[in-house]
C-alpha cells in the first residue's frame, strides 16, 4: 500500500545514514586484511567499489598465479588460509626484490619455521614463523604448485608463475618430510635480474681473458661448475 511505502522510504532516510559507517568502515577493514593495503587506500575501495584483483598501485604489482592461471588471493574464505597467503605472498615478492636465488622454508621445531633467502650464494636468515603460521604457508605453496597437501613424508615437486613490474617469474618448488614437520626449497627463475654483460659476472681479470679466448676459438668445451647459488645459470 502507499503507506507502507512510505514508511519504508522513511526508513531507509532515517537509518540509512546510521547504517552507512558500519558498512563503509566494516568493508574497509576487510579489504584492509584480505589484501595488506592502507586504510585509507581501503575505504575508498570501499566507497568506489574498486574491483577485487586491482591493486593500490599497478606499477608495484606482484601477483602470483597457480598452475591453473588463478591468482593467489582467488577463492581462499578461510582466516588461517588468507594469513598463510599473505605471508607467502610477502616472502616471495620480497625474495624477487632482493634478487634471491632461494628460498627455504624449514621447521627448526613443532612450534617454530625458519625463512631464509640464499643472496649471491649466502643464505640468510629474514624471518621466523610460528608452527601454525609456518604450516599455513608451506600449505599455500604447496597447493599452488600443484602439490598433494595432505602427502607430507614423501617428497615432491612443482611450480608457479609471478608477475612483477618486472615481468614475469618462474618458480621451482621442492618439498620433503623432516623430523619436525615438512620443508620447502623454493628456486626463483628471474630471467629479468640476469640480463647484464659477462664483464660484469665478477671474473677476476686475468679468468675473464680466458674466458673470452676460448669463446673465440672454433672447437672445445668451456664448462661452468660450482655449488647451488654460485651463479652458473647467470653465467
Amino acid at each position: 500500500t502507499r503507506l507502507q511505502k512510505i514508511g519504508v522510504i522513511l526508513s531507509f532516510l532515517l537509518l540509512g545514514p546510521v547504517f552507512f559507517p558500519f558498512w563503509w568502515i566494516g568493508g574497509a577493514i576487510l579489504r584492509m586484511r584480505r589484501f595488506d593495503i592502507p586504510f585509507f587506500t581501503a575505504l575508498y575501495w570501499q566507497l568506489y567499489d574498486y574491483e577485487a584483483d586491482e591493486d593500490p598501485d599497478e606499477e608495484d604489482a606482484f601477483v602470483i598465479f597457480d598452475t591453473e592461471g588463478k591468482s593467489l588471493r582467488v577463492d581462499q574464505q578461510s582466516s588461517k588460509i588468507s594469513i598463510g597467503i599473505r605471508i607467502a605472498n610477502d616472502l616471495i615478492k620480497n625474495a624477487v626484490m632482493q634478487v634471491a636465488s632461494d628460498v627455504l622454508i624449514q621447521p627448526v621445531s613443532e612450534d617454530q619455521f625458519t625463512v631464509r633467502y640464499r643472496v649471491h650464494g649466502a643464505l640468510r636468515n629474514v624471518r621466523e614463523l610460528s608452527g601454525e603460521d609456518g604450516k599455513s604457508v608451506v600449505n599455500c605453496i604447496k597447493a599452488i604448485s600443484g602439490m598433494d597437501i595432505a602427502e607430507r613424508r614423501r617428497p615432491q615437486d612443482g611450480g608457479f608463475l609471478a608477475k612483477s613490474s618486472r615481468g614475469p617469474v618462474r618458480f621451482r618448488v621442492a618439498t620433503a618430510g623432516v623430523l619436525s614437520g615438512e620443508k620447502v626449497s623454493i628456486r626463483i627463475l628471474d630471467q629479468s635480474a640476469t640480463a647484464f654483460e659477462l664483464d660484469d659476472v665478477g671474473l677476476a681479470t686475468g679468468e675473464l681473458q680466458s674466458v673470452k679466448r676460448a669463446l673465440q676459438g672454433h672447437s672445445g668445451l668451456v664448462l661452468v661448475c660450482g655449488p647451488t647459488g654460485s651463479g652458473k645459470s647467470t653465467t
